[in-house]
């Protein structure tokens, strides 16, 4: 199952932008206590951090355009932006991009068409759980294919859901038991 690279690259680009506290004794004065020019703590470089940063920023450029875009990948240190072209999401993106390489790919569908369809299923889940055909996951795609939907009733479930849905783009995912689940906190 695809995983929306923008949502790790917006988590990553908050994480970066946390500064640790003070070490004991030291200043709390970050320009004191940043490193050497030059210097990348272990694990960083430049380009892991400014790509985290332009794909946050082109994520928020995409959310003022809903009617074209549909969501970005990362492949190497180029950002894949997907869109329904024309208006002008290309170049409010290629304004913000800077110096990151940026491909920009058609999607047939926009991020809002399918976390709005992806609502709907979800709201319906009871009425497929019902019919013995229980979802188990709902993702809506970042390039705009359709909304990826989990279930082990597969192919049953993939011709119910037309008959509901009608030609939405919905893509059926059998699985063979629900995904693992983190347990939350409650106090």
């Amino acid at each position: 199952m695809l995983v929306s690279v923008a949502a790790v690259l917006v988590l990553a680009a908050a994480a970066c932008a946390q500064r640790p506290p003070p070490a004991p004794g030291a200043s709390g004065d970050p320009a004191q206590n940043s490193p050497p020019p030059g210097h990348q703590p272990a694990g960083q470089t430049p380009a892991v951090q400014a790509d985290a940063a332009v794909a946050a920023l082109v994520e928020e450029v995409g959310s003022r355009h809903p009617e074209q875009y549909a969501g970005i990948e990362a492949s190497g240190a180029t950002l894949v932006v997907y869109r329904r072209p024309g208006g002008d999401l290309d170049d409010a993106v290629r304004a913000v991009a800077g110096d990151t390489p940026v491909v920009f790919r058609d999607a047939p569908h926009t991020r809002s068409e399918l976390v709005a369809l992806a609502a709907r299923i979800r709201t319906d889940s009871a009425y497929w759980e019902n019919r013995g055909m229980p979802i188990w996951t709902v993702l809506s795609r970042h390039d705009g294919a359709g909304v990826e939907v989990g279930t082990p009733a597969g192919d049953r479930l993939r011709t119910a859901m037309r008959d509901r849905y009608g030609d939405a783009p919905i893509i059926i995912l059998r699985m063979n038991e629900p995904p693992a689940t983190v347990p939350t906190r409650t106090g």
